[in-house]
């Protein structure tokens, strides 16, 4: 084992069997708390960007990698496990949905081949993303938080409804620029941008 038991989780398969062991206990104990909690006002999230911290693609999948290829076949099983251990909880955990990221959370990595989503008996699974996009706009410190349009939202968006739309998917949109953004001097997003964000199958 790569570390004890406790500790988190990490995505490789040296670490595969502890980090099972703490993602079922933390849901285990989350389950337990929030059984009673109605379905309709609280969802769940079965990792928080799960990725290879300090690898060189720690922040962007690279499907020529096998590092990242391992990684994500383990991020695939933990969602399993988290979706399989909250269902089992019963009580209104039997029913409520359930956000899955990919690697890192990342849009673009929902679409690799090798990421695949957990199999649910309640049919309630969302794709979960972080997009922080545009970078600029959203994270980079010390620039202008203007943008000459909502081109790369509404492309982001857009890719995400045509390939988990029409399975029936419900796609959360996390930390696109209004939301995930940094502290910047001059917001002048364009009328087009909040139509992106609120008009297209939001979450």
């Amino acid at each position: 084992s790569a570390f004890k038991y406790g500790r988190g989780f990490y995505p490789s398969n040296k670490c595969y069997e502890e980090s099972e062991k703490f993602v079922t206990r933390i849901w285990e104990q989350i389950c337990a708390l929030f059984k009673d909690y109605s379905e309709n006002d609280l969802v769940f999230e079965t990792l928080n960007e799960p990725r290879l911290r300090k690898h060189e693609h720690e922040w962007g999948y690279n499907s020529s990698c096998s590092k990242c290829k391992e990684a994500m076949n383990c991020i695939n099983n933990l969602n399993q496990k988290a979706v399989d251990v909250i269902r089992l909880s019963g009580g209104a955990n039997a029913k409520r949905l359930i956000m899955v990221p990919s690697y890192v959370a990342a849009p673009w990595a929902a679409f690799e081949k090798e990421f695949r989503l957990p199999e649910d008996s309640a049919k309630r699974i969302a794709l979960s993303t972080h997009a922080y996009s545009p970078y600029v706009f959203a994270m980079q410190k010390n620039k202008d938080g203007k943008l000459a349009n909502g081109r790369l939202i509404l492309f982001l968006i857009k890719s995400l409804q045509m390939e988990f739309i029409k399975m029936a998917m419900v796609i959360f949109h996390r930390h696109l620029a209004g939301f995930g953004m940094r502290p910047i001097l001059t917001i002048q997003p364009e009328g087009e941008i909040p139509s992106a964000l609120f008009g297209l199958t939001m979450v």
